[in-house]
């Protein structure tokens, strides 16, 4: 959960999160990637359809990711 402060100026407006309970992140996966996502960050929230897009761009700028798996131990 989070909580914004404003914090307002004559020229500006400045938002600062803050956590009042929980994790100050969410992790997301897309294609095979990790990402943490904080409450000020923009993340698809369609990731089926990101996942797609991400595919085809990187199969159109010839780039192939090599991705190590986690493996428990």
């Amino acid at each position: 959960m989070h909580s914004q402060a404003v914090r307002r100026s004559s020229d500006h407006v400045e938002i600062a999160p803050q956590v009042l309970w929980g994790q100050p992140t969410i992790s997301q996966s897309l294609g095979g990637l990790c990402f943490d996502i904080s409450a000020l960050s923009f993340f698809q929230t369609n990731t089926a359809q990101a996942a797609a897009l991400t595919a085809m761009v990187l199969a159109a700028a010839g780039v192939r990711l090599l991705l190590a798996r986690a493996v428990p131990l």
